[in-house]
């Protein structure tokens, strides 16, 4: 214990945050400006916050930003390696039959219009006024090459398994049919995802899908100018975007994987946009007159997996036990900071439709977790094993758990492991607890409980705890072909109270978004998903 909370010092040190320093933003209140330095800004999730111009500014003739990401992504081909630095881009230079609003709902894109015209069949009406880069113009047919192209892509086939695609088809130039084996109450968010973006065959065929994957042609308000391995990818306007011309010319995409870097370019100006600030760092660079900080809610969530299939974790109440010896708001505080999470409790995020708001809370209560152990024949503890990415901050969360577990008689052994081993035992079910961050993709609750629950989901990049429960099962399927929203939204409700019962999980937090950037940058809106629009941003003149 003394050790435990030597540690606990030394992470607070670390980790802790200035009291205070965090200003509320009243719904009501002003826009920051640029001659008073904005400040940390505490959004909700369903008040996303934004940074935009008011009446005592005037835009800049600045037209270049330039932005730090944490990854170079492997490529820019829909359905490739996936990364929300590669997903992010592509929805910048590429474009989706629908897209996302602010509030995760689908809006029209390059559809206009849709509709379900029978319980398996989507009709798409699609705009007439639209060109790829190459000159190309947009019709049905690129529809029906892309989704079908998506079946021999990595992450593409995995999309299409979800939405159990029977058929794409072309009526006419613009309008196009989708359709599914079984009803698909998910296919409208499903169409607004980076792995649809459409695509246009001529190119693709011409140049080659490697080639193409590193200067895709899109639709999208900005096209790859040049792509320098390692370093950075620049993108320049698409003068001729269907819709609203981007503000800036050049936006810079600068490839900075080491989070102390991405603050320090930010601080000397080497860069205007971090989009990964780390959670260190927030401090300093609100305390900044020549930075702010924004940061909102995501759809991620941060856990402890059981893989419920091997002993002693395919007991319920040993898995409860252990949620009873994990004191999960500690561990949220003390590694990803009360400024860049928020409480969880259940897997779905609070915003979210079908969110069940009384789920009972596991406490964090040894003495009841010794209890609960001793009545499953475990008064004498046993030994698991940990598997987790290896880094500072897991290896942080690794030993704080194992103190707290070592307090109720239980022995974890900890693996780190590098990231590509990680996926491969996960998917493997080749672990006894792990940690992982899951993102709902779809935004939608019941999608995000289906993949991450279901027993046929078992081996896929999103299921961690290798549930096989017939009663979940059976209201998952049911949820997937409920297109009544305000039945599905029952169905979840009812569904997420069931997995939270079963306890394959120990909810630690919902991570938020958190952005720094130049005091000169306005507009940009932190989403609910991943997603920048760099078409929207664009820079202020300072006294």
């Amino acid at each position: 214990m003394k050790k435990y909370l030597a540690m606990l010092l030394a992470c607070a040190m670390i980790f802790a945050f200035a009291a205070g320093c965090a200003q509320q933003n009243p719904a009501n209140s002003d826009e920051p400006t640029a001659t008073n330095a904005p400040t940390y800004v505490e959004a909700t999730p369903v008040q996303n916050t934004e940074l935009v111009t008011d009446g005592n500014e005037t835009v800049s003739d600045k037209d270049t930003i330039n932005i730090a990401v944490d990854r170079e992504p492997a490529t820019l081909n829909p359905g490739g390696v996936s990364s929300n630095v590669n997903e992010i881009i592509m929805r910048n230079v590429l474009d989706t039959l629908l897209k996302f609003d602010e509030n995760a709902i689908p809006q029209a894109n390059l559809a206009t219009e849709w509709e379900a015209i029978d319980d398996l069949t989507w009709q798409f009406k699609l705009r007439d006024d639209v060109n790829f880069t190459n000159g190309e113009h947009f019709t049905a047919k690129d529809v029906v090459y892309s989704i079908n192209r998506l079946a021999n892509t990595t992450t593409g086939a995995s999309a299409l398994t979800y939405i159990d695609l029977s058929g794409v088809e072309a009526v006419d130039d613009y309008t196009v049919n989708i359709k599914t084996t079984k009803p698909y109450a998910f296919l409208e968010a499903q169409l607004c995802q980076a792995v649809m973006c459409i695509v246009n065959e001529k190119a693709i065929t011409e140049m080659g899908e490697d080639a193409h994957g590193r200067a895709p042609v899109g639709t999208g308000p900005y096209m790859v100018a040049d792509w320098t391995a390692g370093e950075s990818i620049t993108l320049e306007r698409n003068e001729n975007y269907w819709g609203e011309p981007a503000k800036l010319k050049t936006v810079v995409l600068k490839i900075m994987t080491e989070g102390t870097s991405r603050t320090i370019n930010l601080e000397t100006g080497d860069i205007d946009l971090n989009c990964r600030l780390q959670t260190t760092d927030i401090d300093r660079v609100e305390e900044s007159s020549d930075m702010y900080v924004l940061a909102g809610a995501q759809n991620t969530l941060r856990y402890i997996c059981f893989n419920t299939s091997v002993e002693p974790l395919n007991n319920v109440n040993v898995r409860k036990a252990l949620y009873h010896a994990t004191d999960t708001e500690l561990i949220r505080e003390t590694i990803y900071g009360v400024k860049s999470s928020e409480k969880a409790n259940g897997p779905i995020p609070p915003s979210f439709q079908g969110k069940n708001h009384d789920l009972p809370e596991y406490e964090y209560d040894p003495a009841k977790a010794k209890e609960m152990l001793a009545a499953e024949g475990y008064e004498n503890g046993f030994e698991v094993s940990f598997i987790y990415l290896a880094n500072t901050t897991n290896n942080m969360f690794a030993e704080m758990l194992q103190s707290m577990w070592a307090e109720v008689g239980v022995t974890l052994v900890l693996q780190p492991t590098e990231s590509g081993t990680l996926s491969t035992m996960l998917n493997a079910g080749d672990y006894e607890v792990g940690t992982a961050a899951t993102d709902m993709k779809l935004c939608d609750a019941g999608e995000g409980l289906y993949a991450f629950f279901h027993s046929s989901s078992r081996g896929s990049s999103q299921d961690r705890t290798w549930l096989n429960d017939a009663d979940v099962d059976a209201i998952l399927d049911k949820i997937v072909t409920t297109l009544d929203a305000e039945e599905r939204n029952k169905l979840v409700s009812e569904a997420e109270a069931m997995i939270h019962d079963l306890c394959p999980m120990i909810y630690i937090c919902h991570p938020w978004r958190v952005y720094g950037a130049r005091s000169d940058v306005r507009g940009l809106k932190v989403l609910p998903y991943d997603m920048e629009y760099y078409s929207k941003l664009y820079f202020v003149n300072e006294d």
